[in-house]
Parts: C-alpha cells; sequence; structure tokens
C-alpha cells in the first residue's frame, strides 16, 4: 500500500514537472524552434540531400499527434492535483476560521463577564471608580 502511495505521488510530481515546462514559454520557443529545423531540413536538405520526411511531412504530423495524446493527459493530471491542493488550503483555511470565531465568542463571552463585572463593581462604589487607567464618566462629573 505504502509502495503504491509512492508511486502516486512520483508521478504527481512527474507531471507537476512535465506541465511545468510544458505550459512555459521555453517550451513554446524550443518546439516552434525544432519544427522549424524539421521542416527545412526536410526542403532543402541541410544534410547532403537527406530527406527523412519529405513535404506534406507525415512523420512530422505523426510526431505531433503522439506528443498532443501525450502531453494532453499530463496536463491534466497536473490540473487535478492543483485543484487538490487547493481544495486543501481552503480546507485548513474553513477550519482556522472555524476555530478564530470559536476564540472570537470566548474573548467576547469574557468581555461581556468583565463588564458585568465593573457594573456590580460601580453600583457599590460611587467615588472615584479608575479601572485599568481609564478614567470613568462619574470621575469627570465630581
Amino acid at each position: 500500500m505504502e509502495e503504491k502511495s509512492k508511486t502516486k505521488i512520483i508521478g504527481e510530481l512527474l507531471s507537476d514537472v512535465i506541465s511545468d515546462f510544458g505550459g512555459s514559454w521555453r517550451y513554446l520557443v524550443l518546439f516552434f524552434m525544432f519544427n522549424i529545423i524539421w521542416m527545412l531540413w526536410n526542403v532543402w536538405g541541410l544534410v547532403g540531400s537527406f530527406h527523412f520526411d519529405p513535404p506534406p511531412f507525415i512523420l512530422l504530423n505523426l510526431v505531433l499527434a503522439f506528443i498532443a495524446s501525450i502531453q494532453a493527459p499530463i496536463l491534466m493530471m497536473s490540473n487535478n492535483r492543483q485543484s487538490e491542493k487547493d481544495r486543501e488550503l481552503l480546507l485548513k483555511d474553513y477550519e482556522m476560521g472555524k476555530e478564530v470565531v470559536k476564540e472570537l465568542q470566548s474573548m467576547n463571552e469574557r468581555l461581556l463577564e468583565f463588564n458585568q463585572l465593573l457594573k456590580t463593581k460601580r453600583k457599590g462604589k460611587r467615588n472615584n471608580v479608575k479601572t485599568f487607567g481609564i478614567i470613568q464618566k462619574q470621575d469627570l462629573e465630581e
């Protein structure tokens, strides 16, 4: 079972690496250059008169179809992997948000309790009530 998960991880990482390269400008430039060289080679015979795929470039079409048939599923696997990463991140954010809400509710309850405590102490002492260096309204009235 562990070997299967390692294989899955290696496959996922490989698809991520391939899709990172396959979706880059470097890939586009290299692929364009490869096609131009292929066509020039077979039209003008850059090496003597050796034309391995004369026009209409049937072998080139086969190679391009093969690349497309392999590259598309790899890109889709990488997109699925990214979707899984995004889903995991959203779930973590949601869980953290729930914890923050609980903490805020707890702090609010403590503040309400503290407020009630202050009100009861104020009723007992009407003269010079100061709390944590905060001057109360009744201090200013005296």
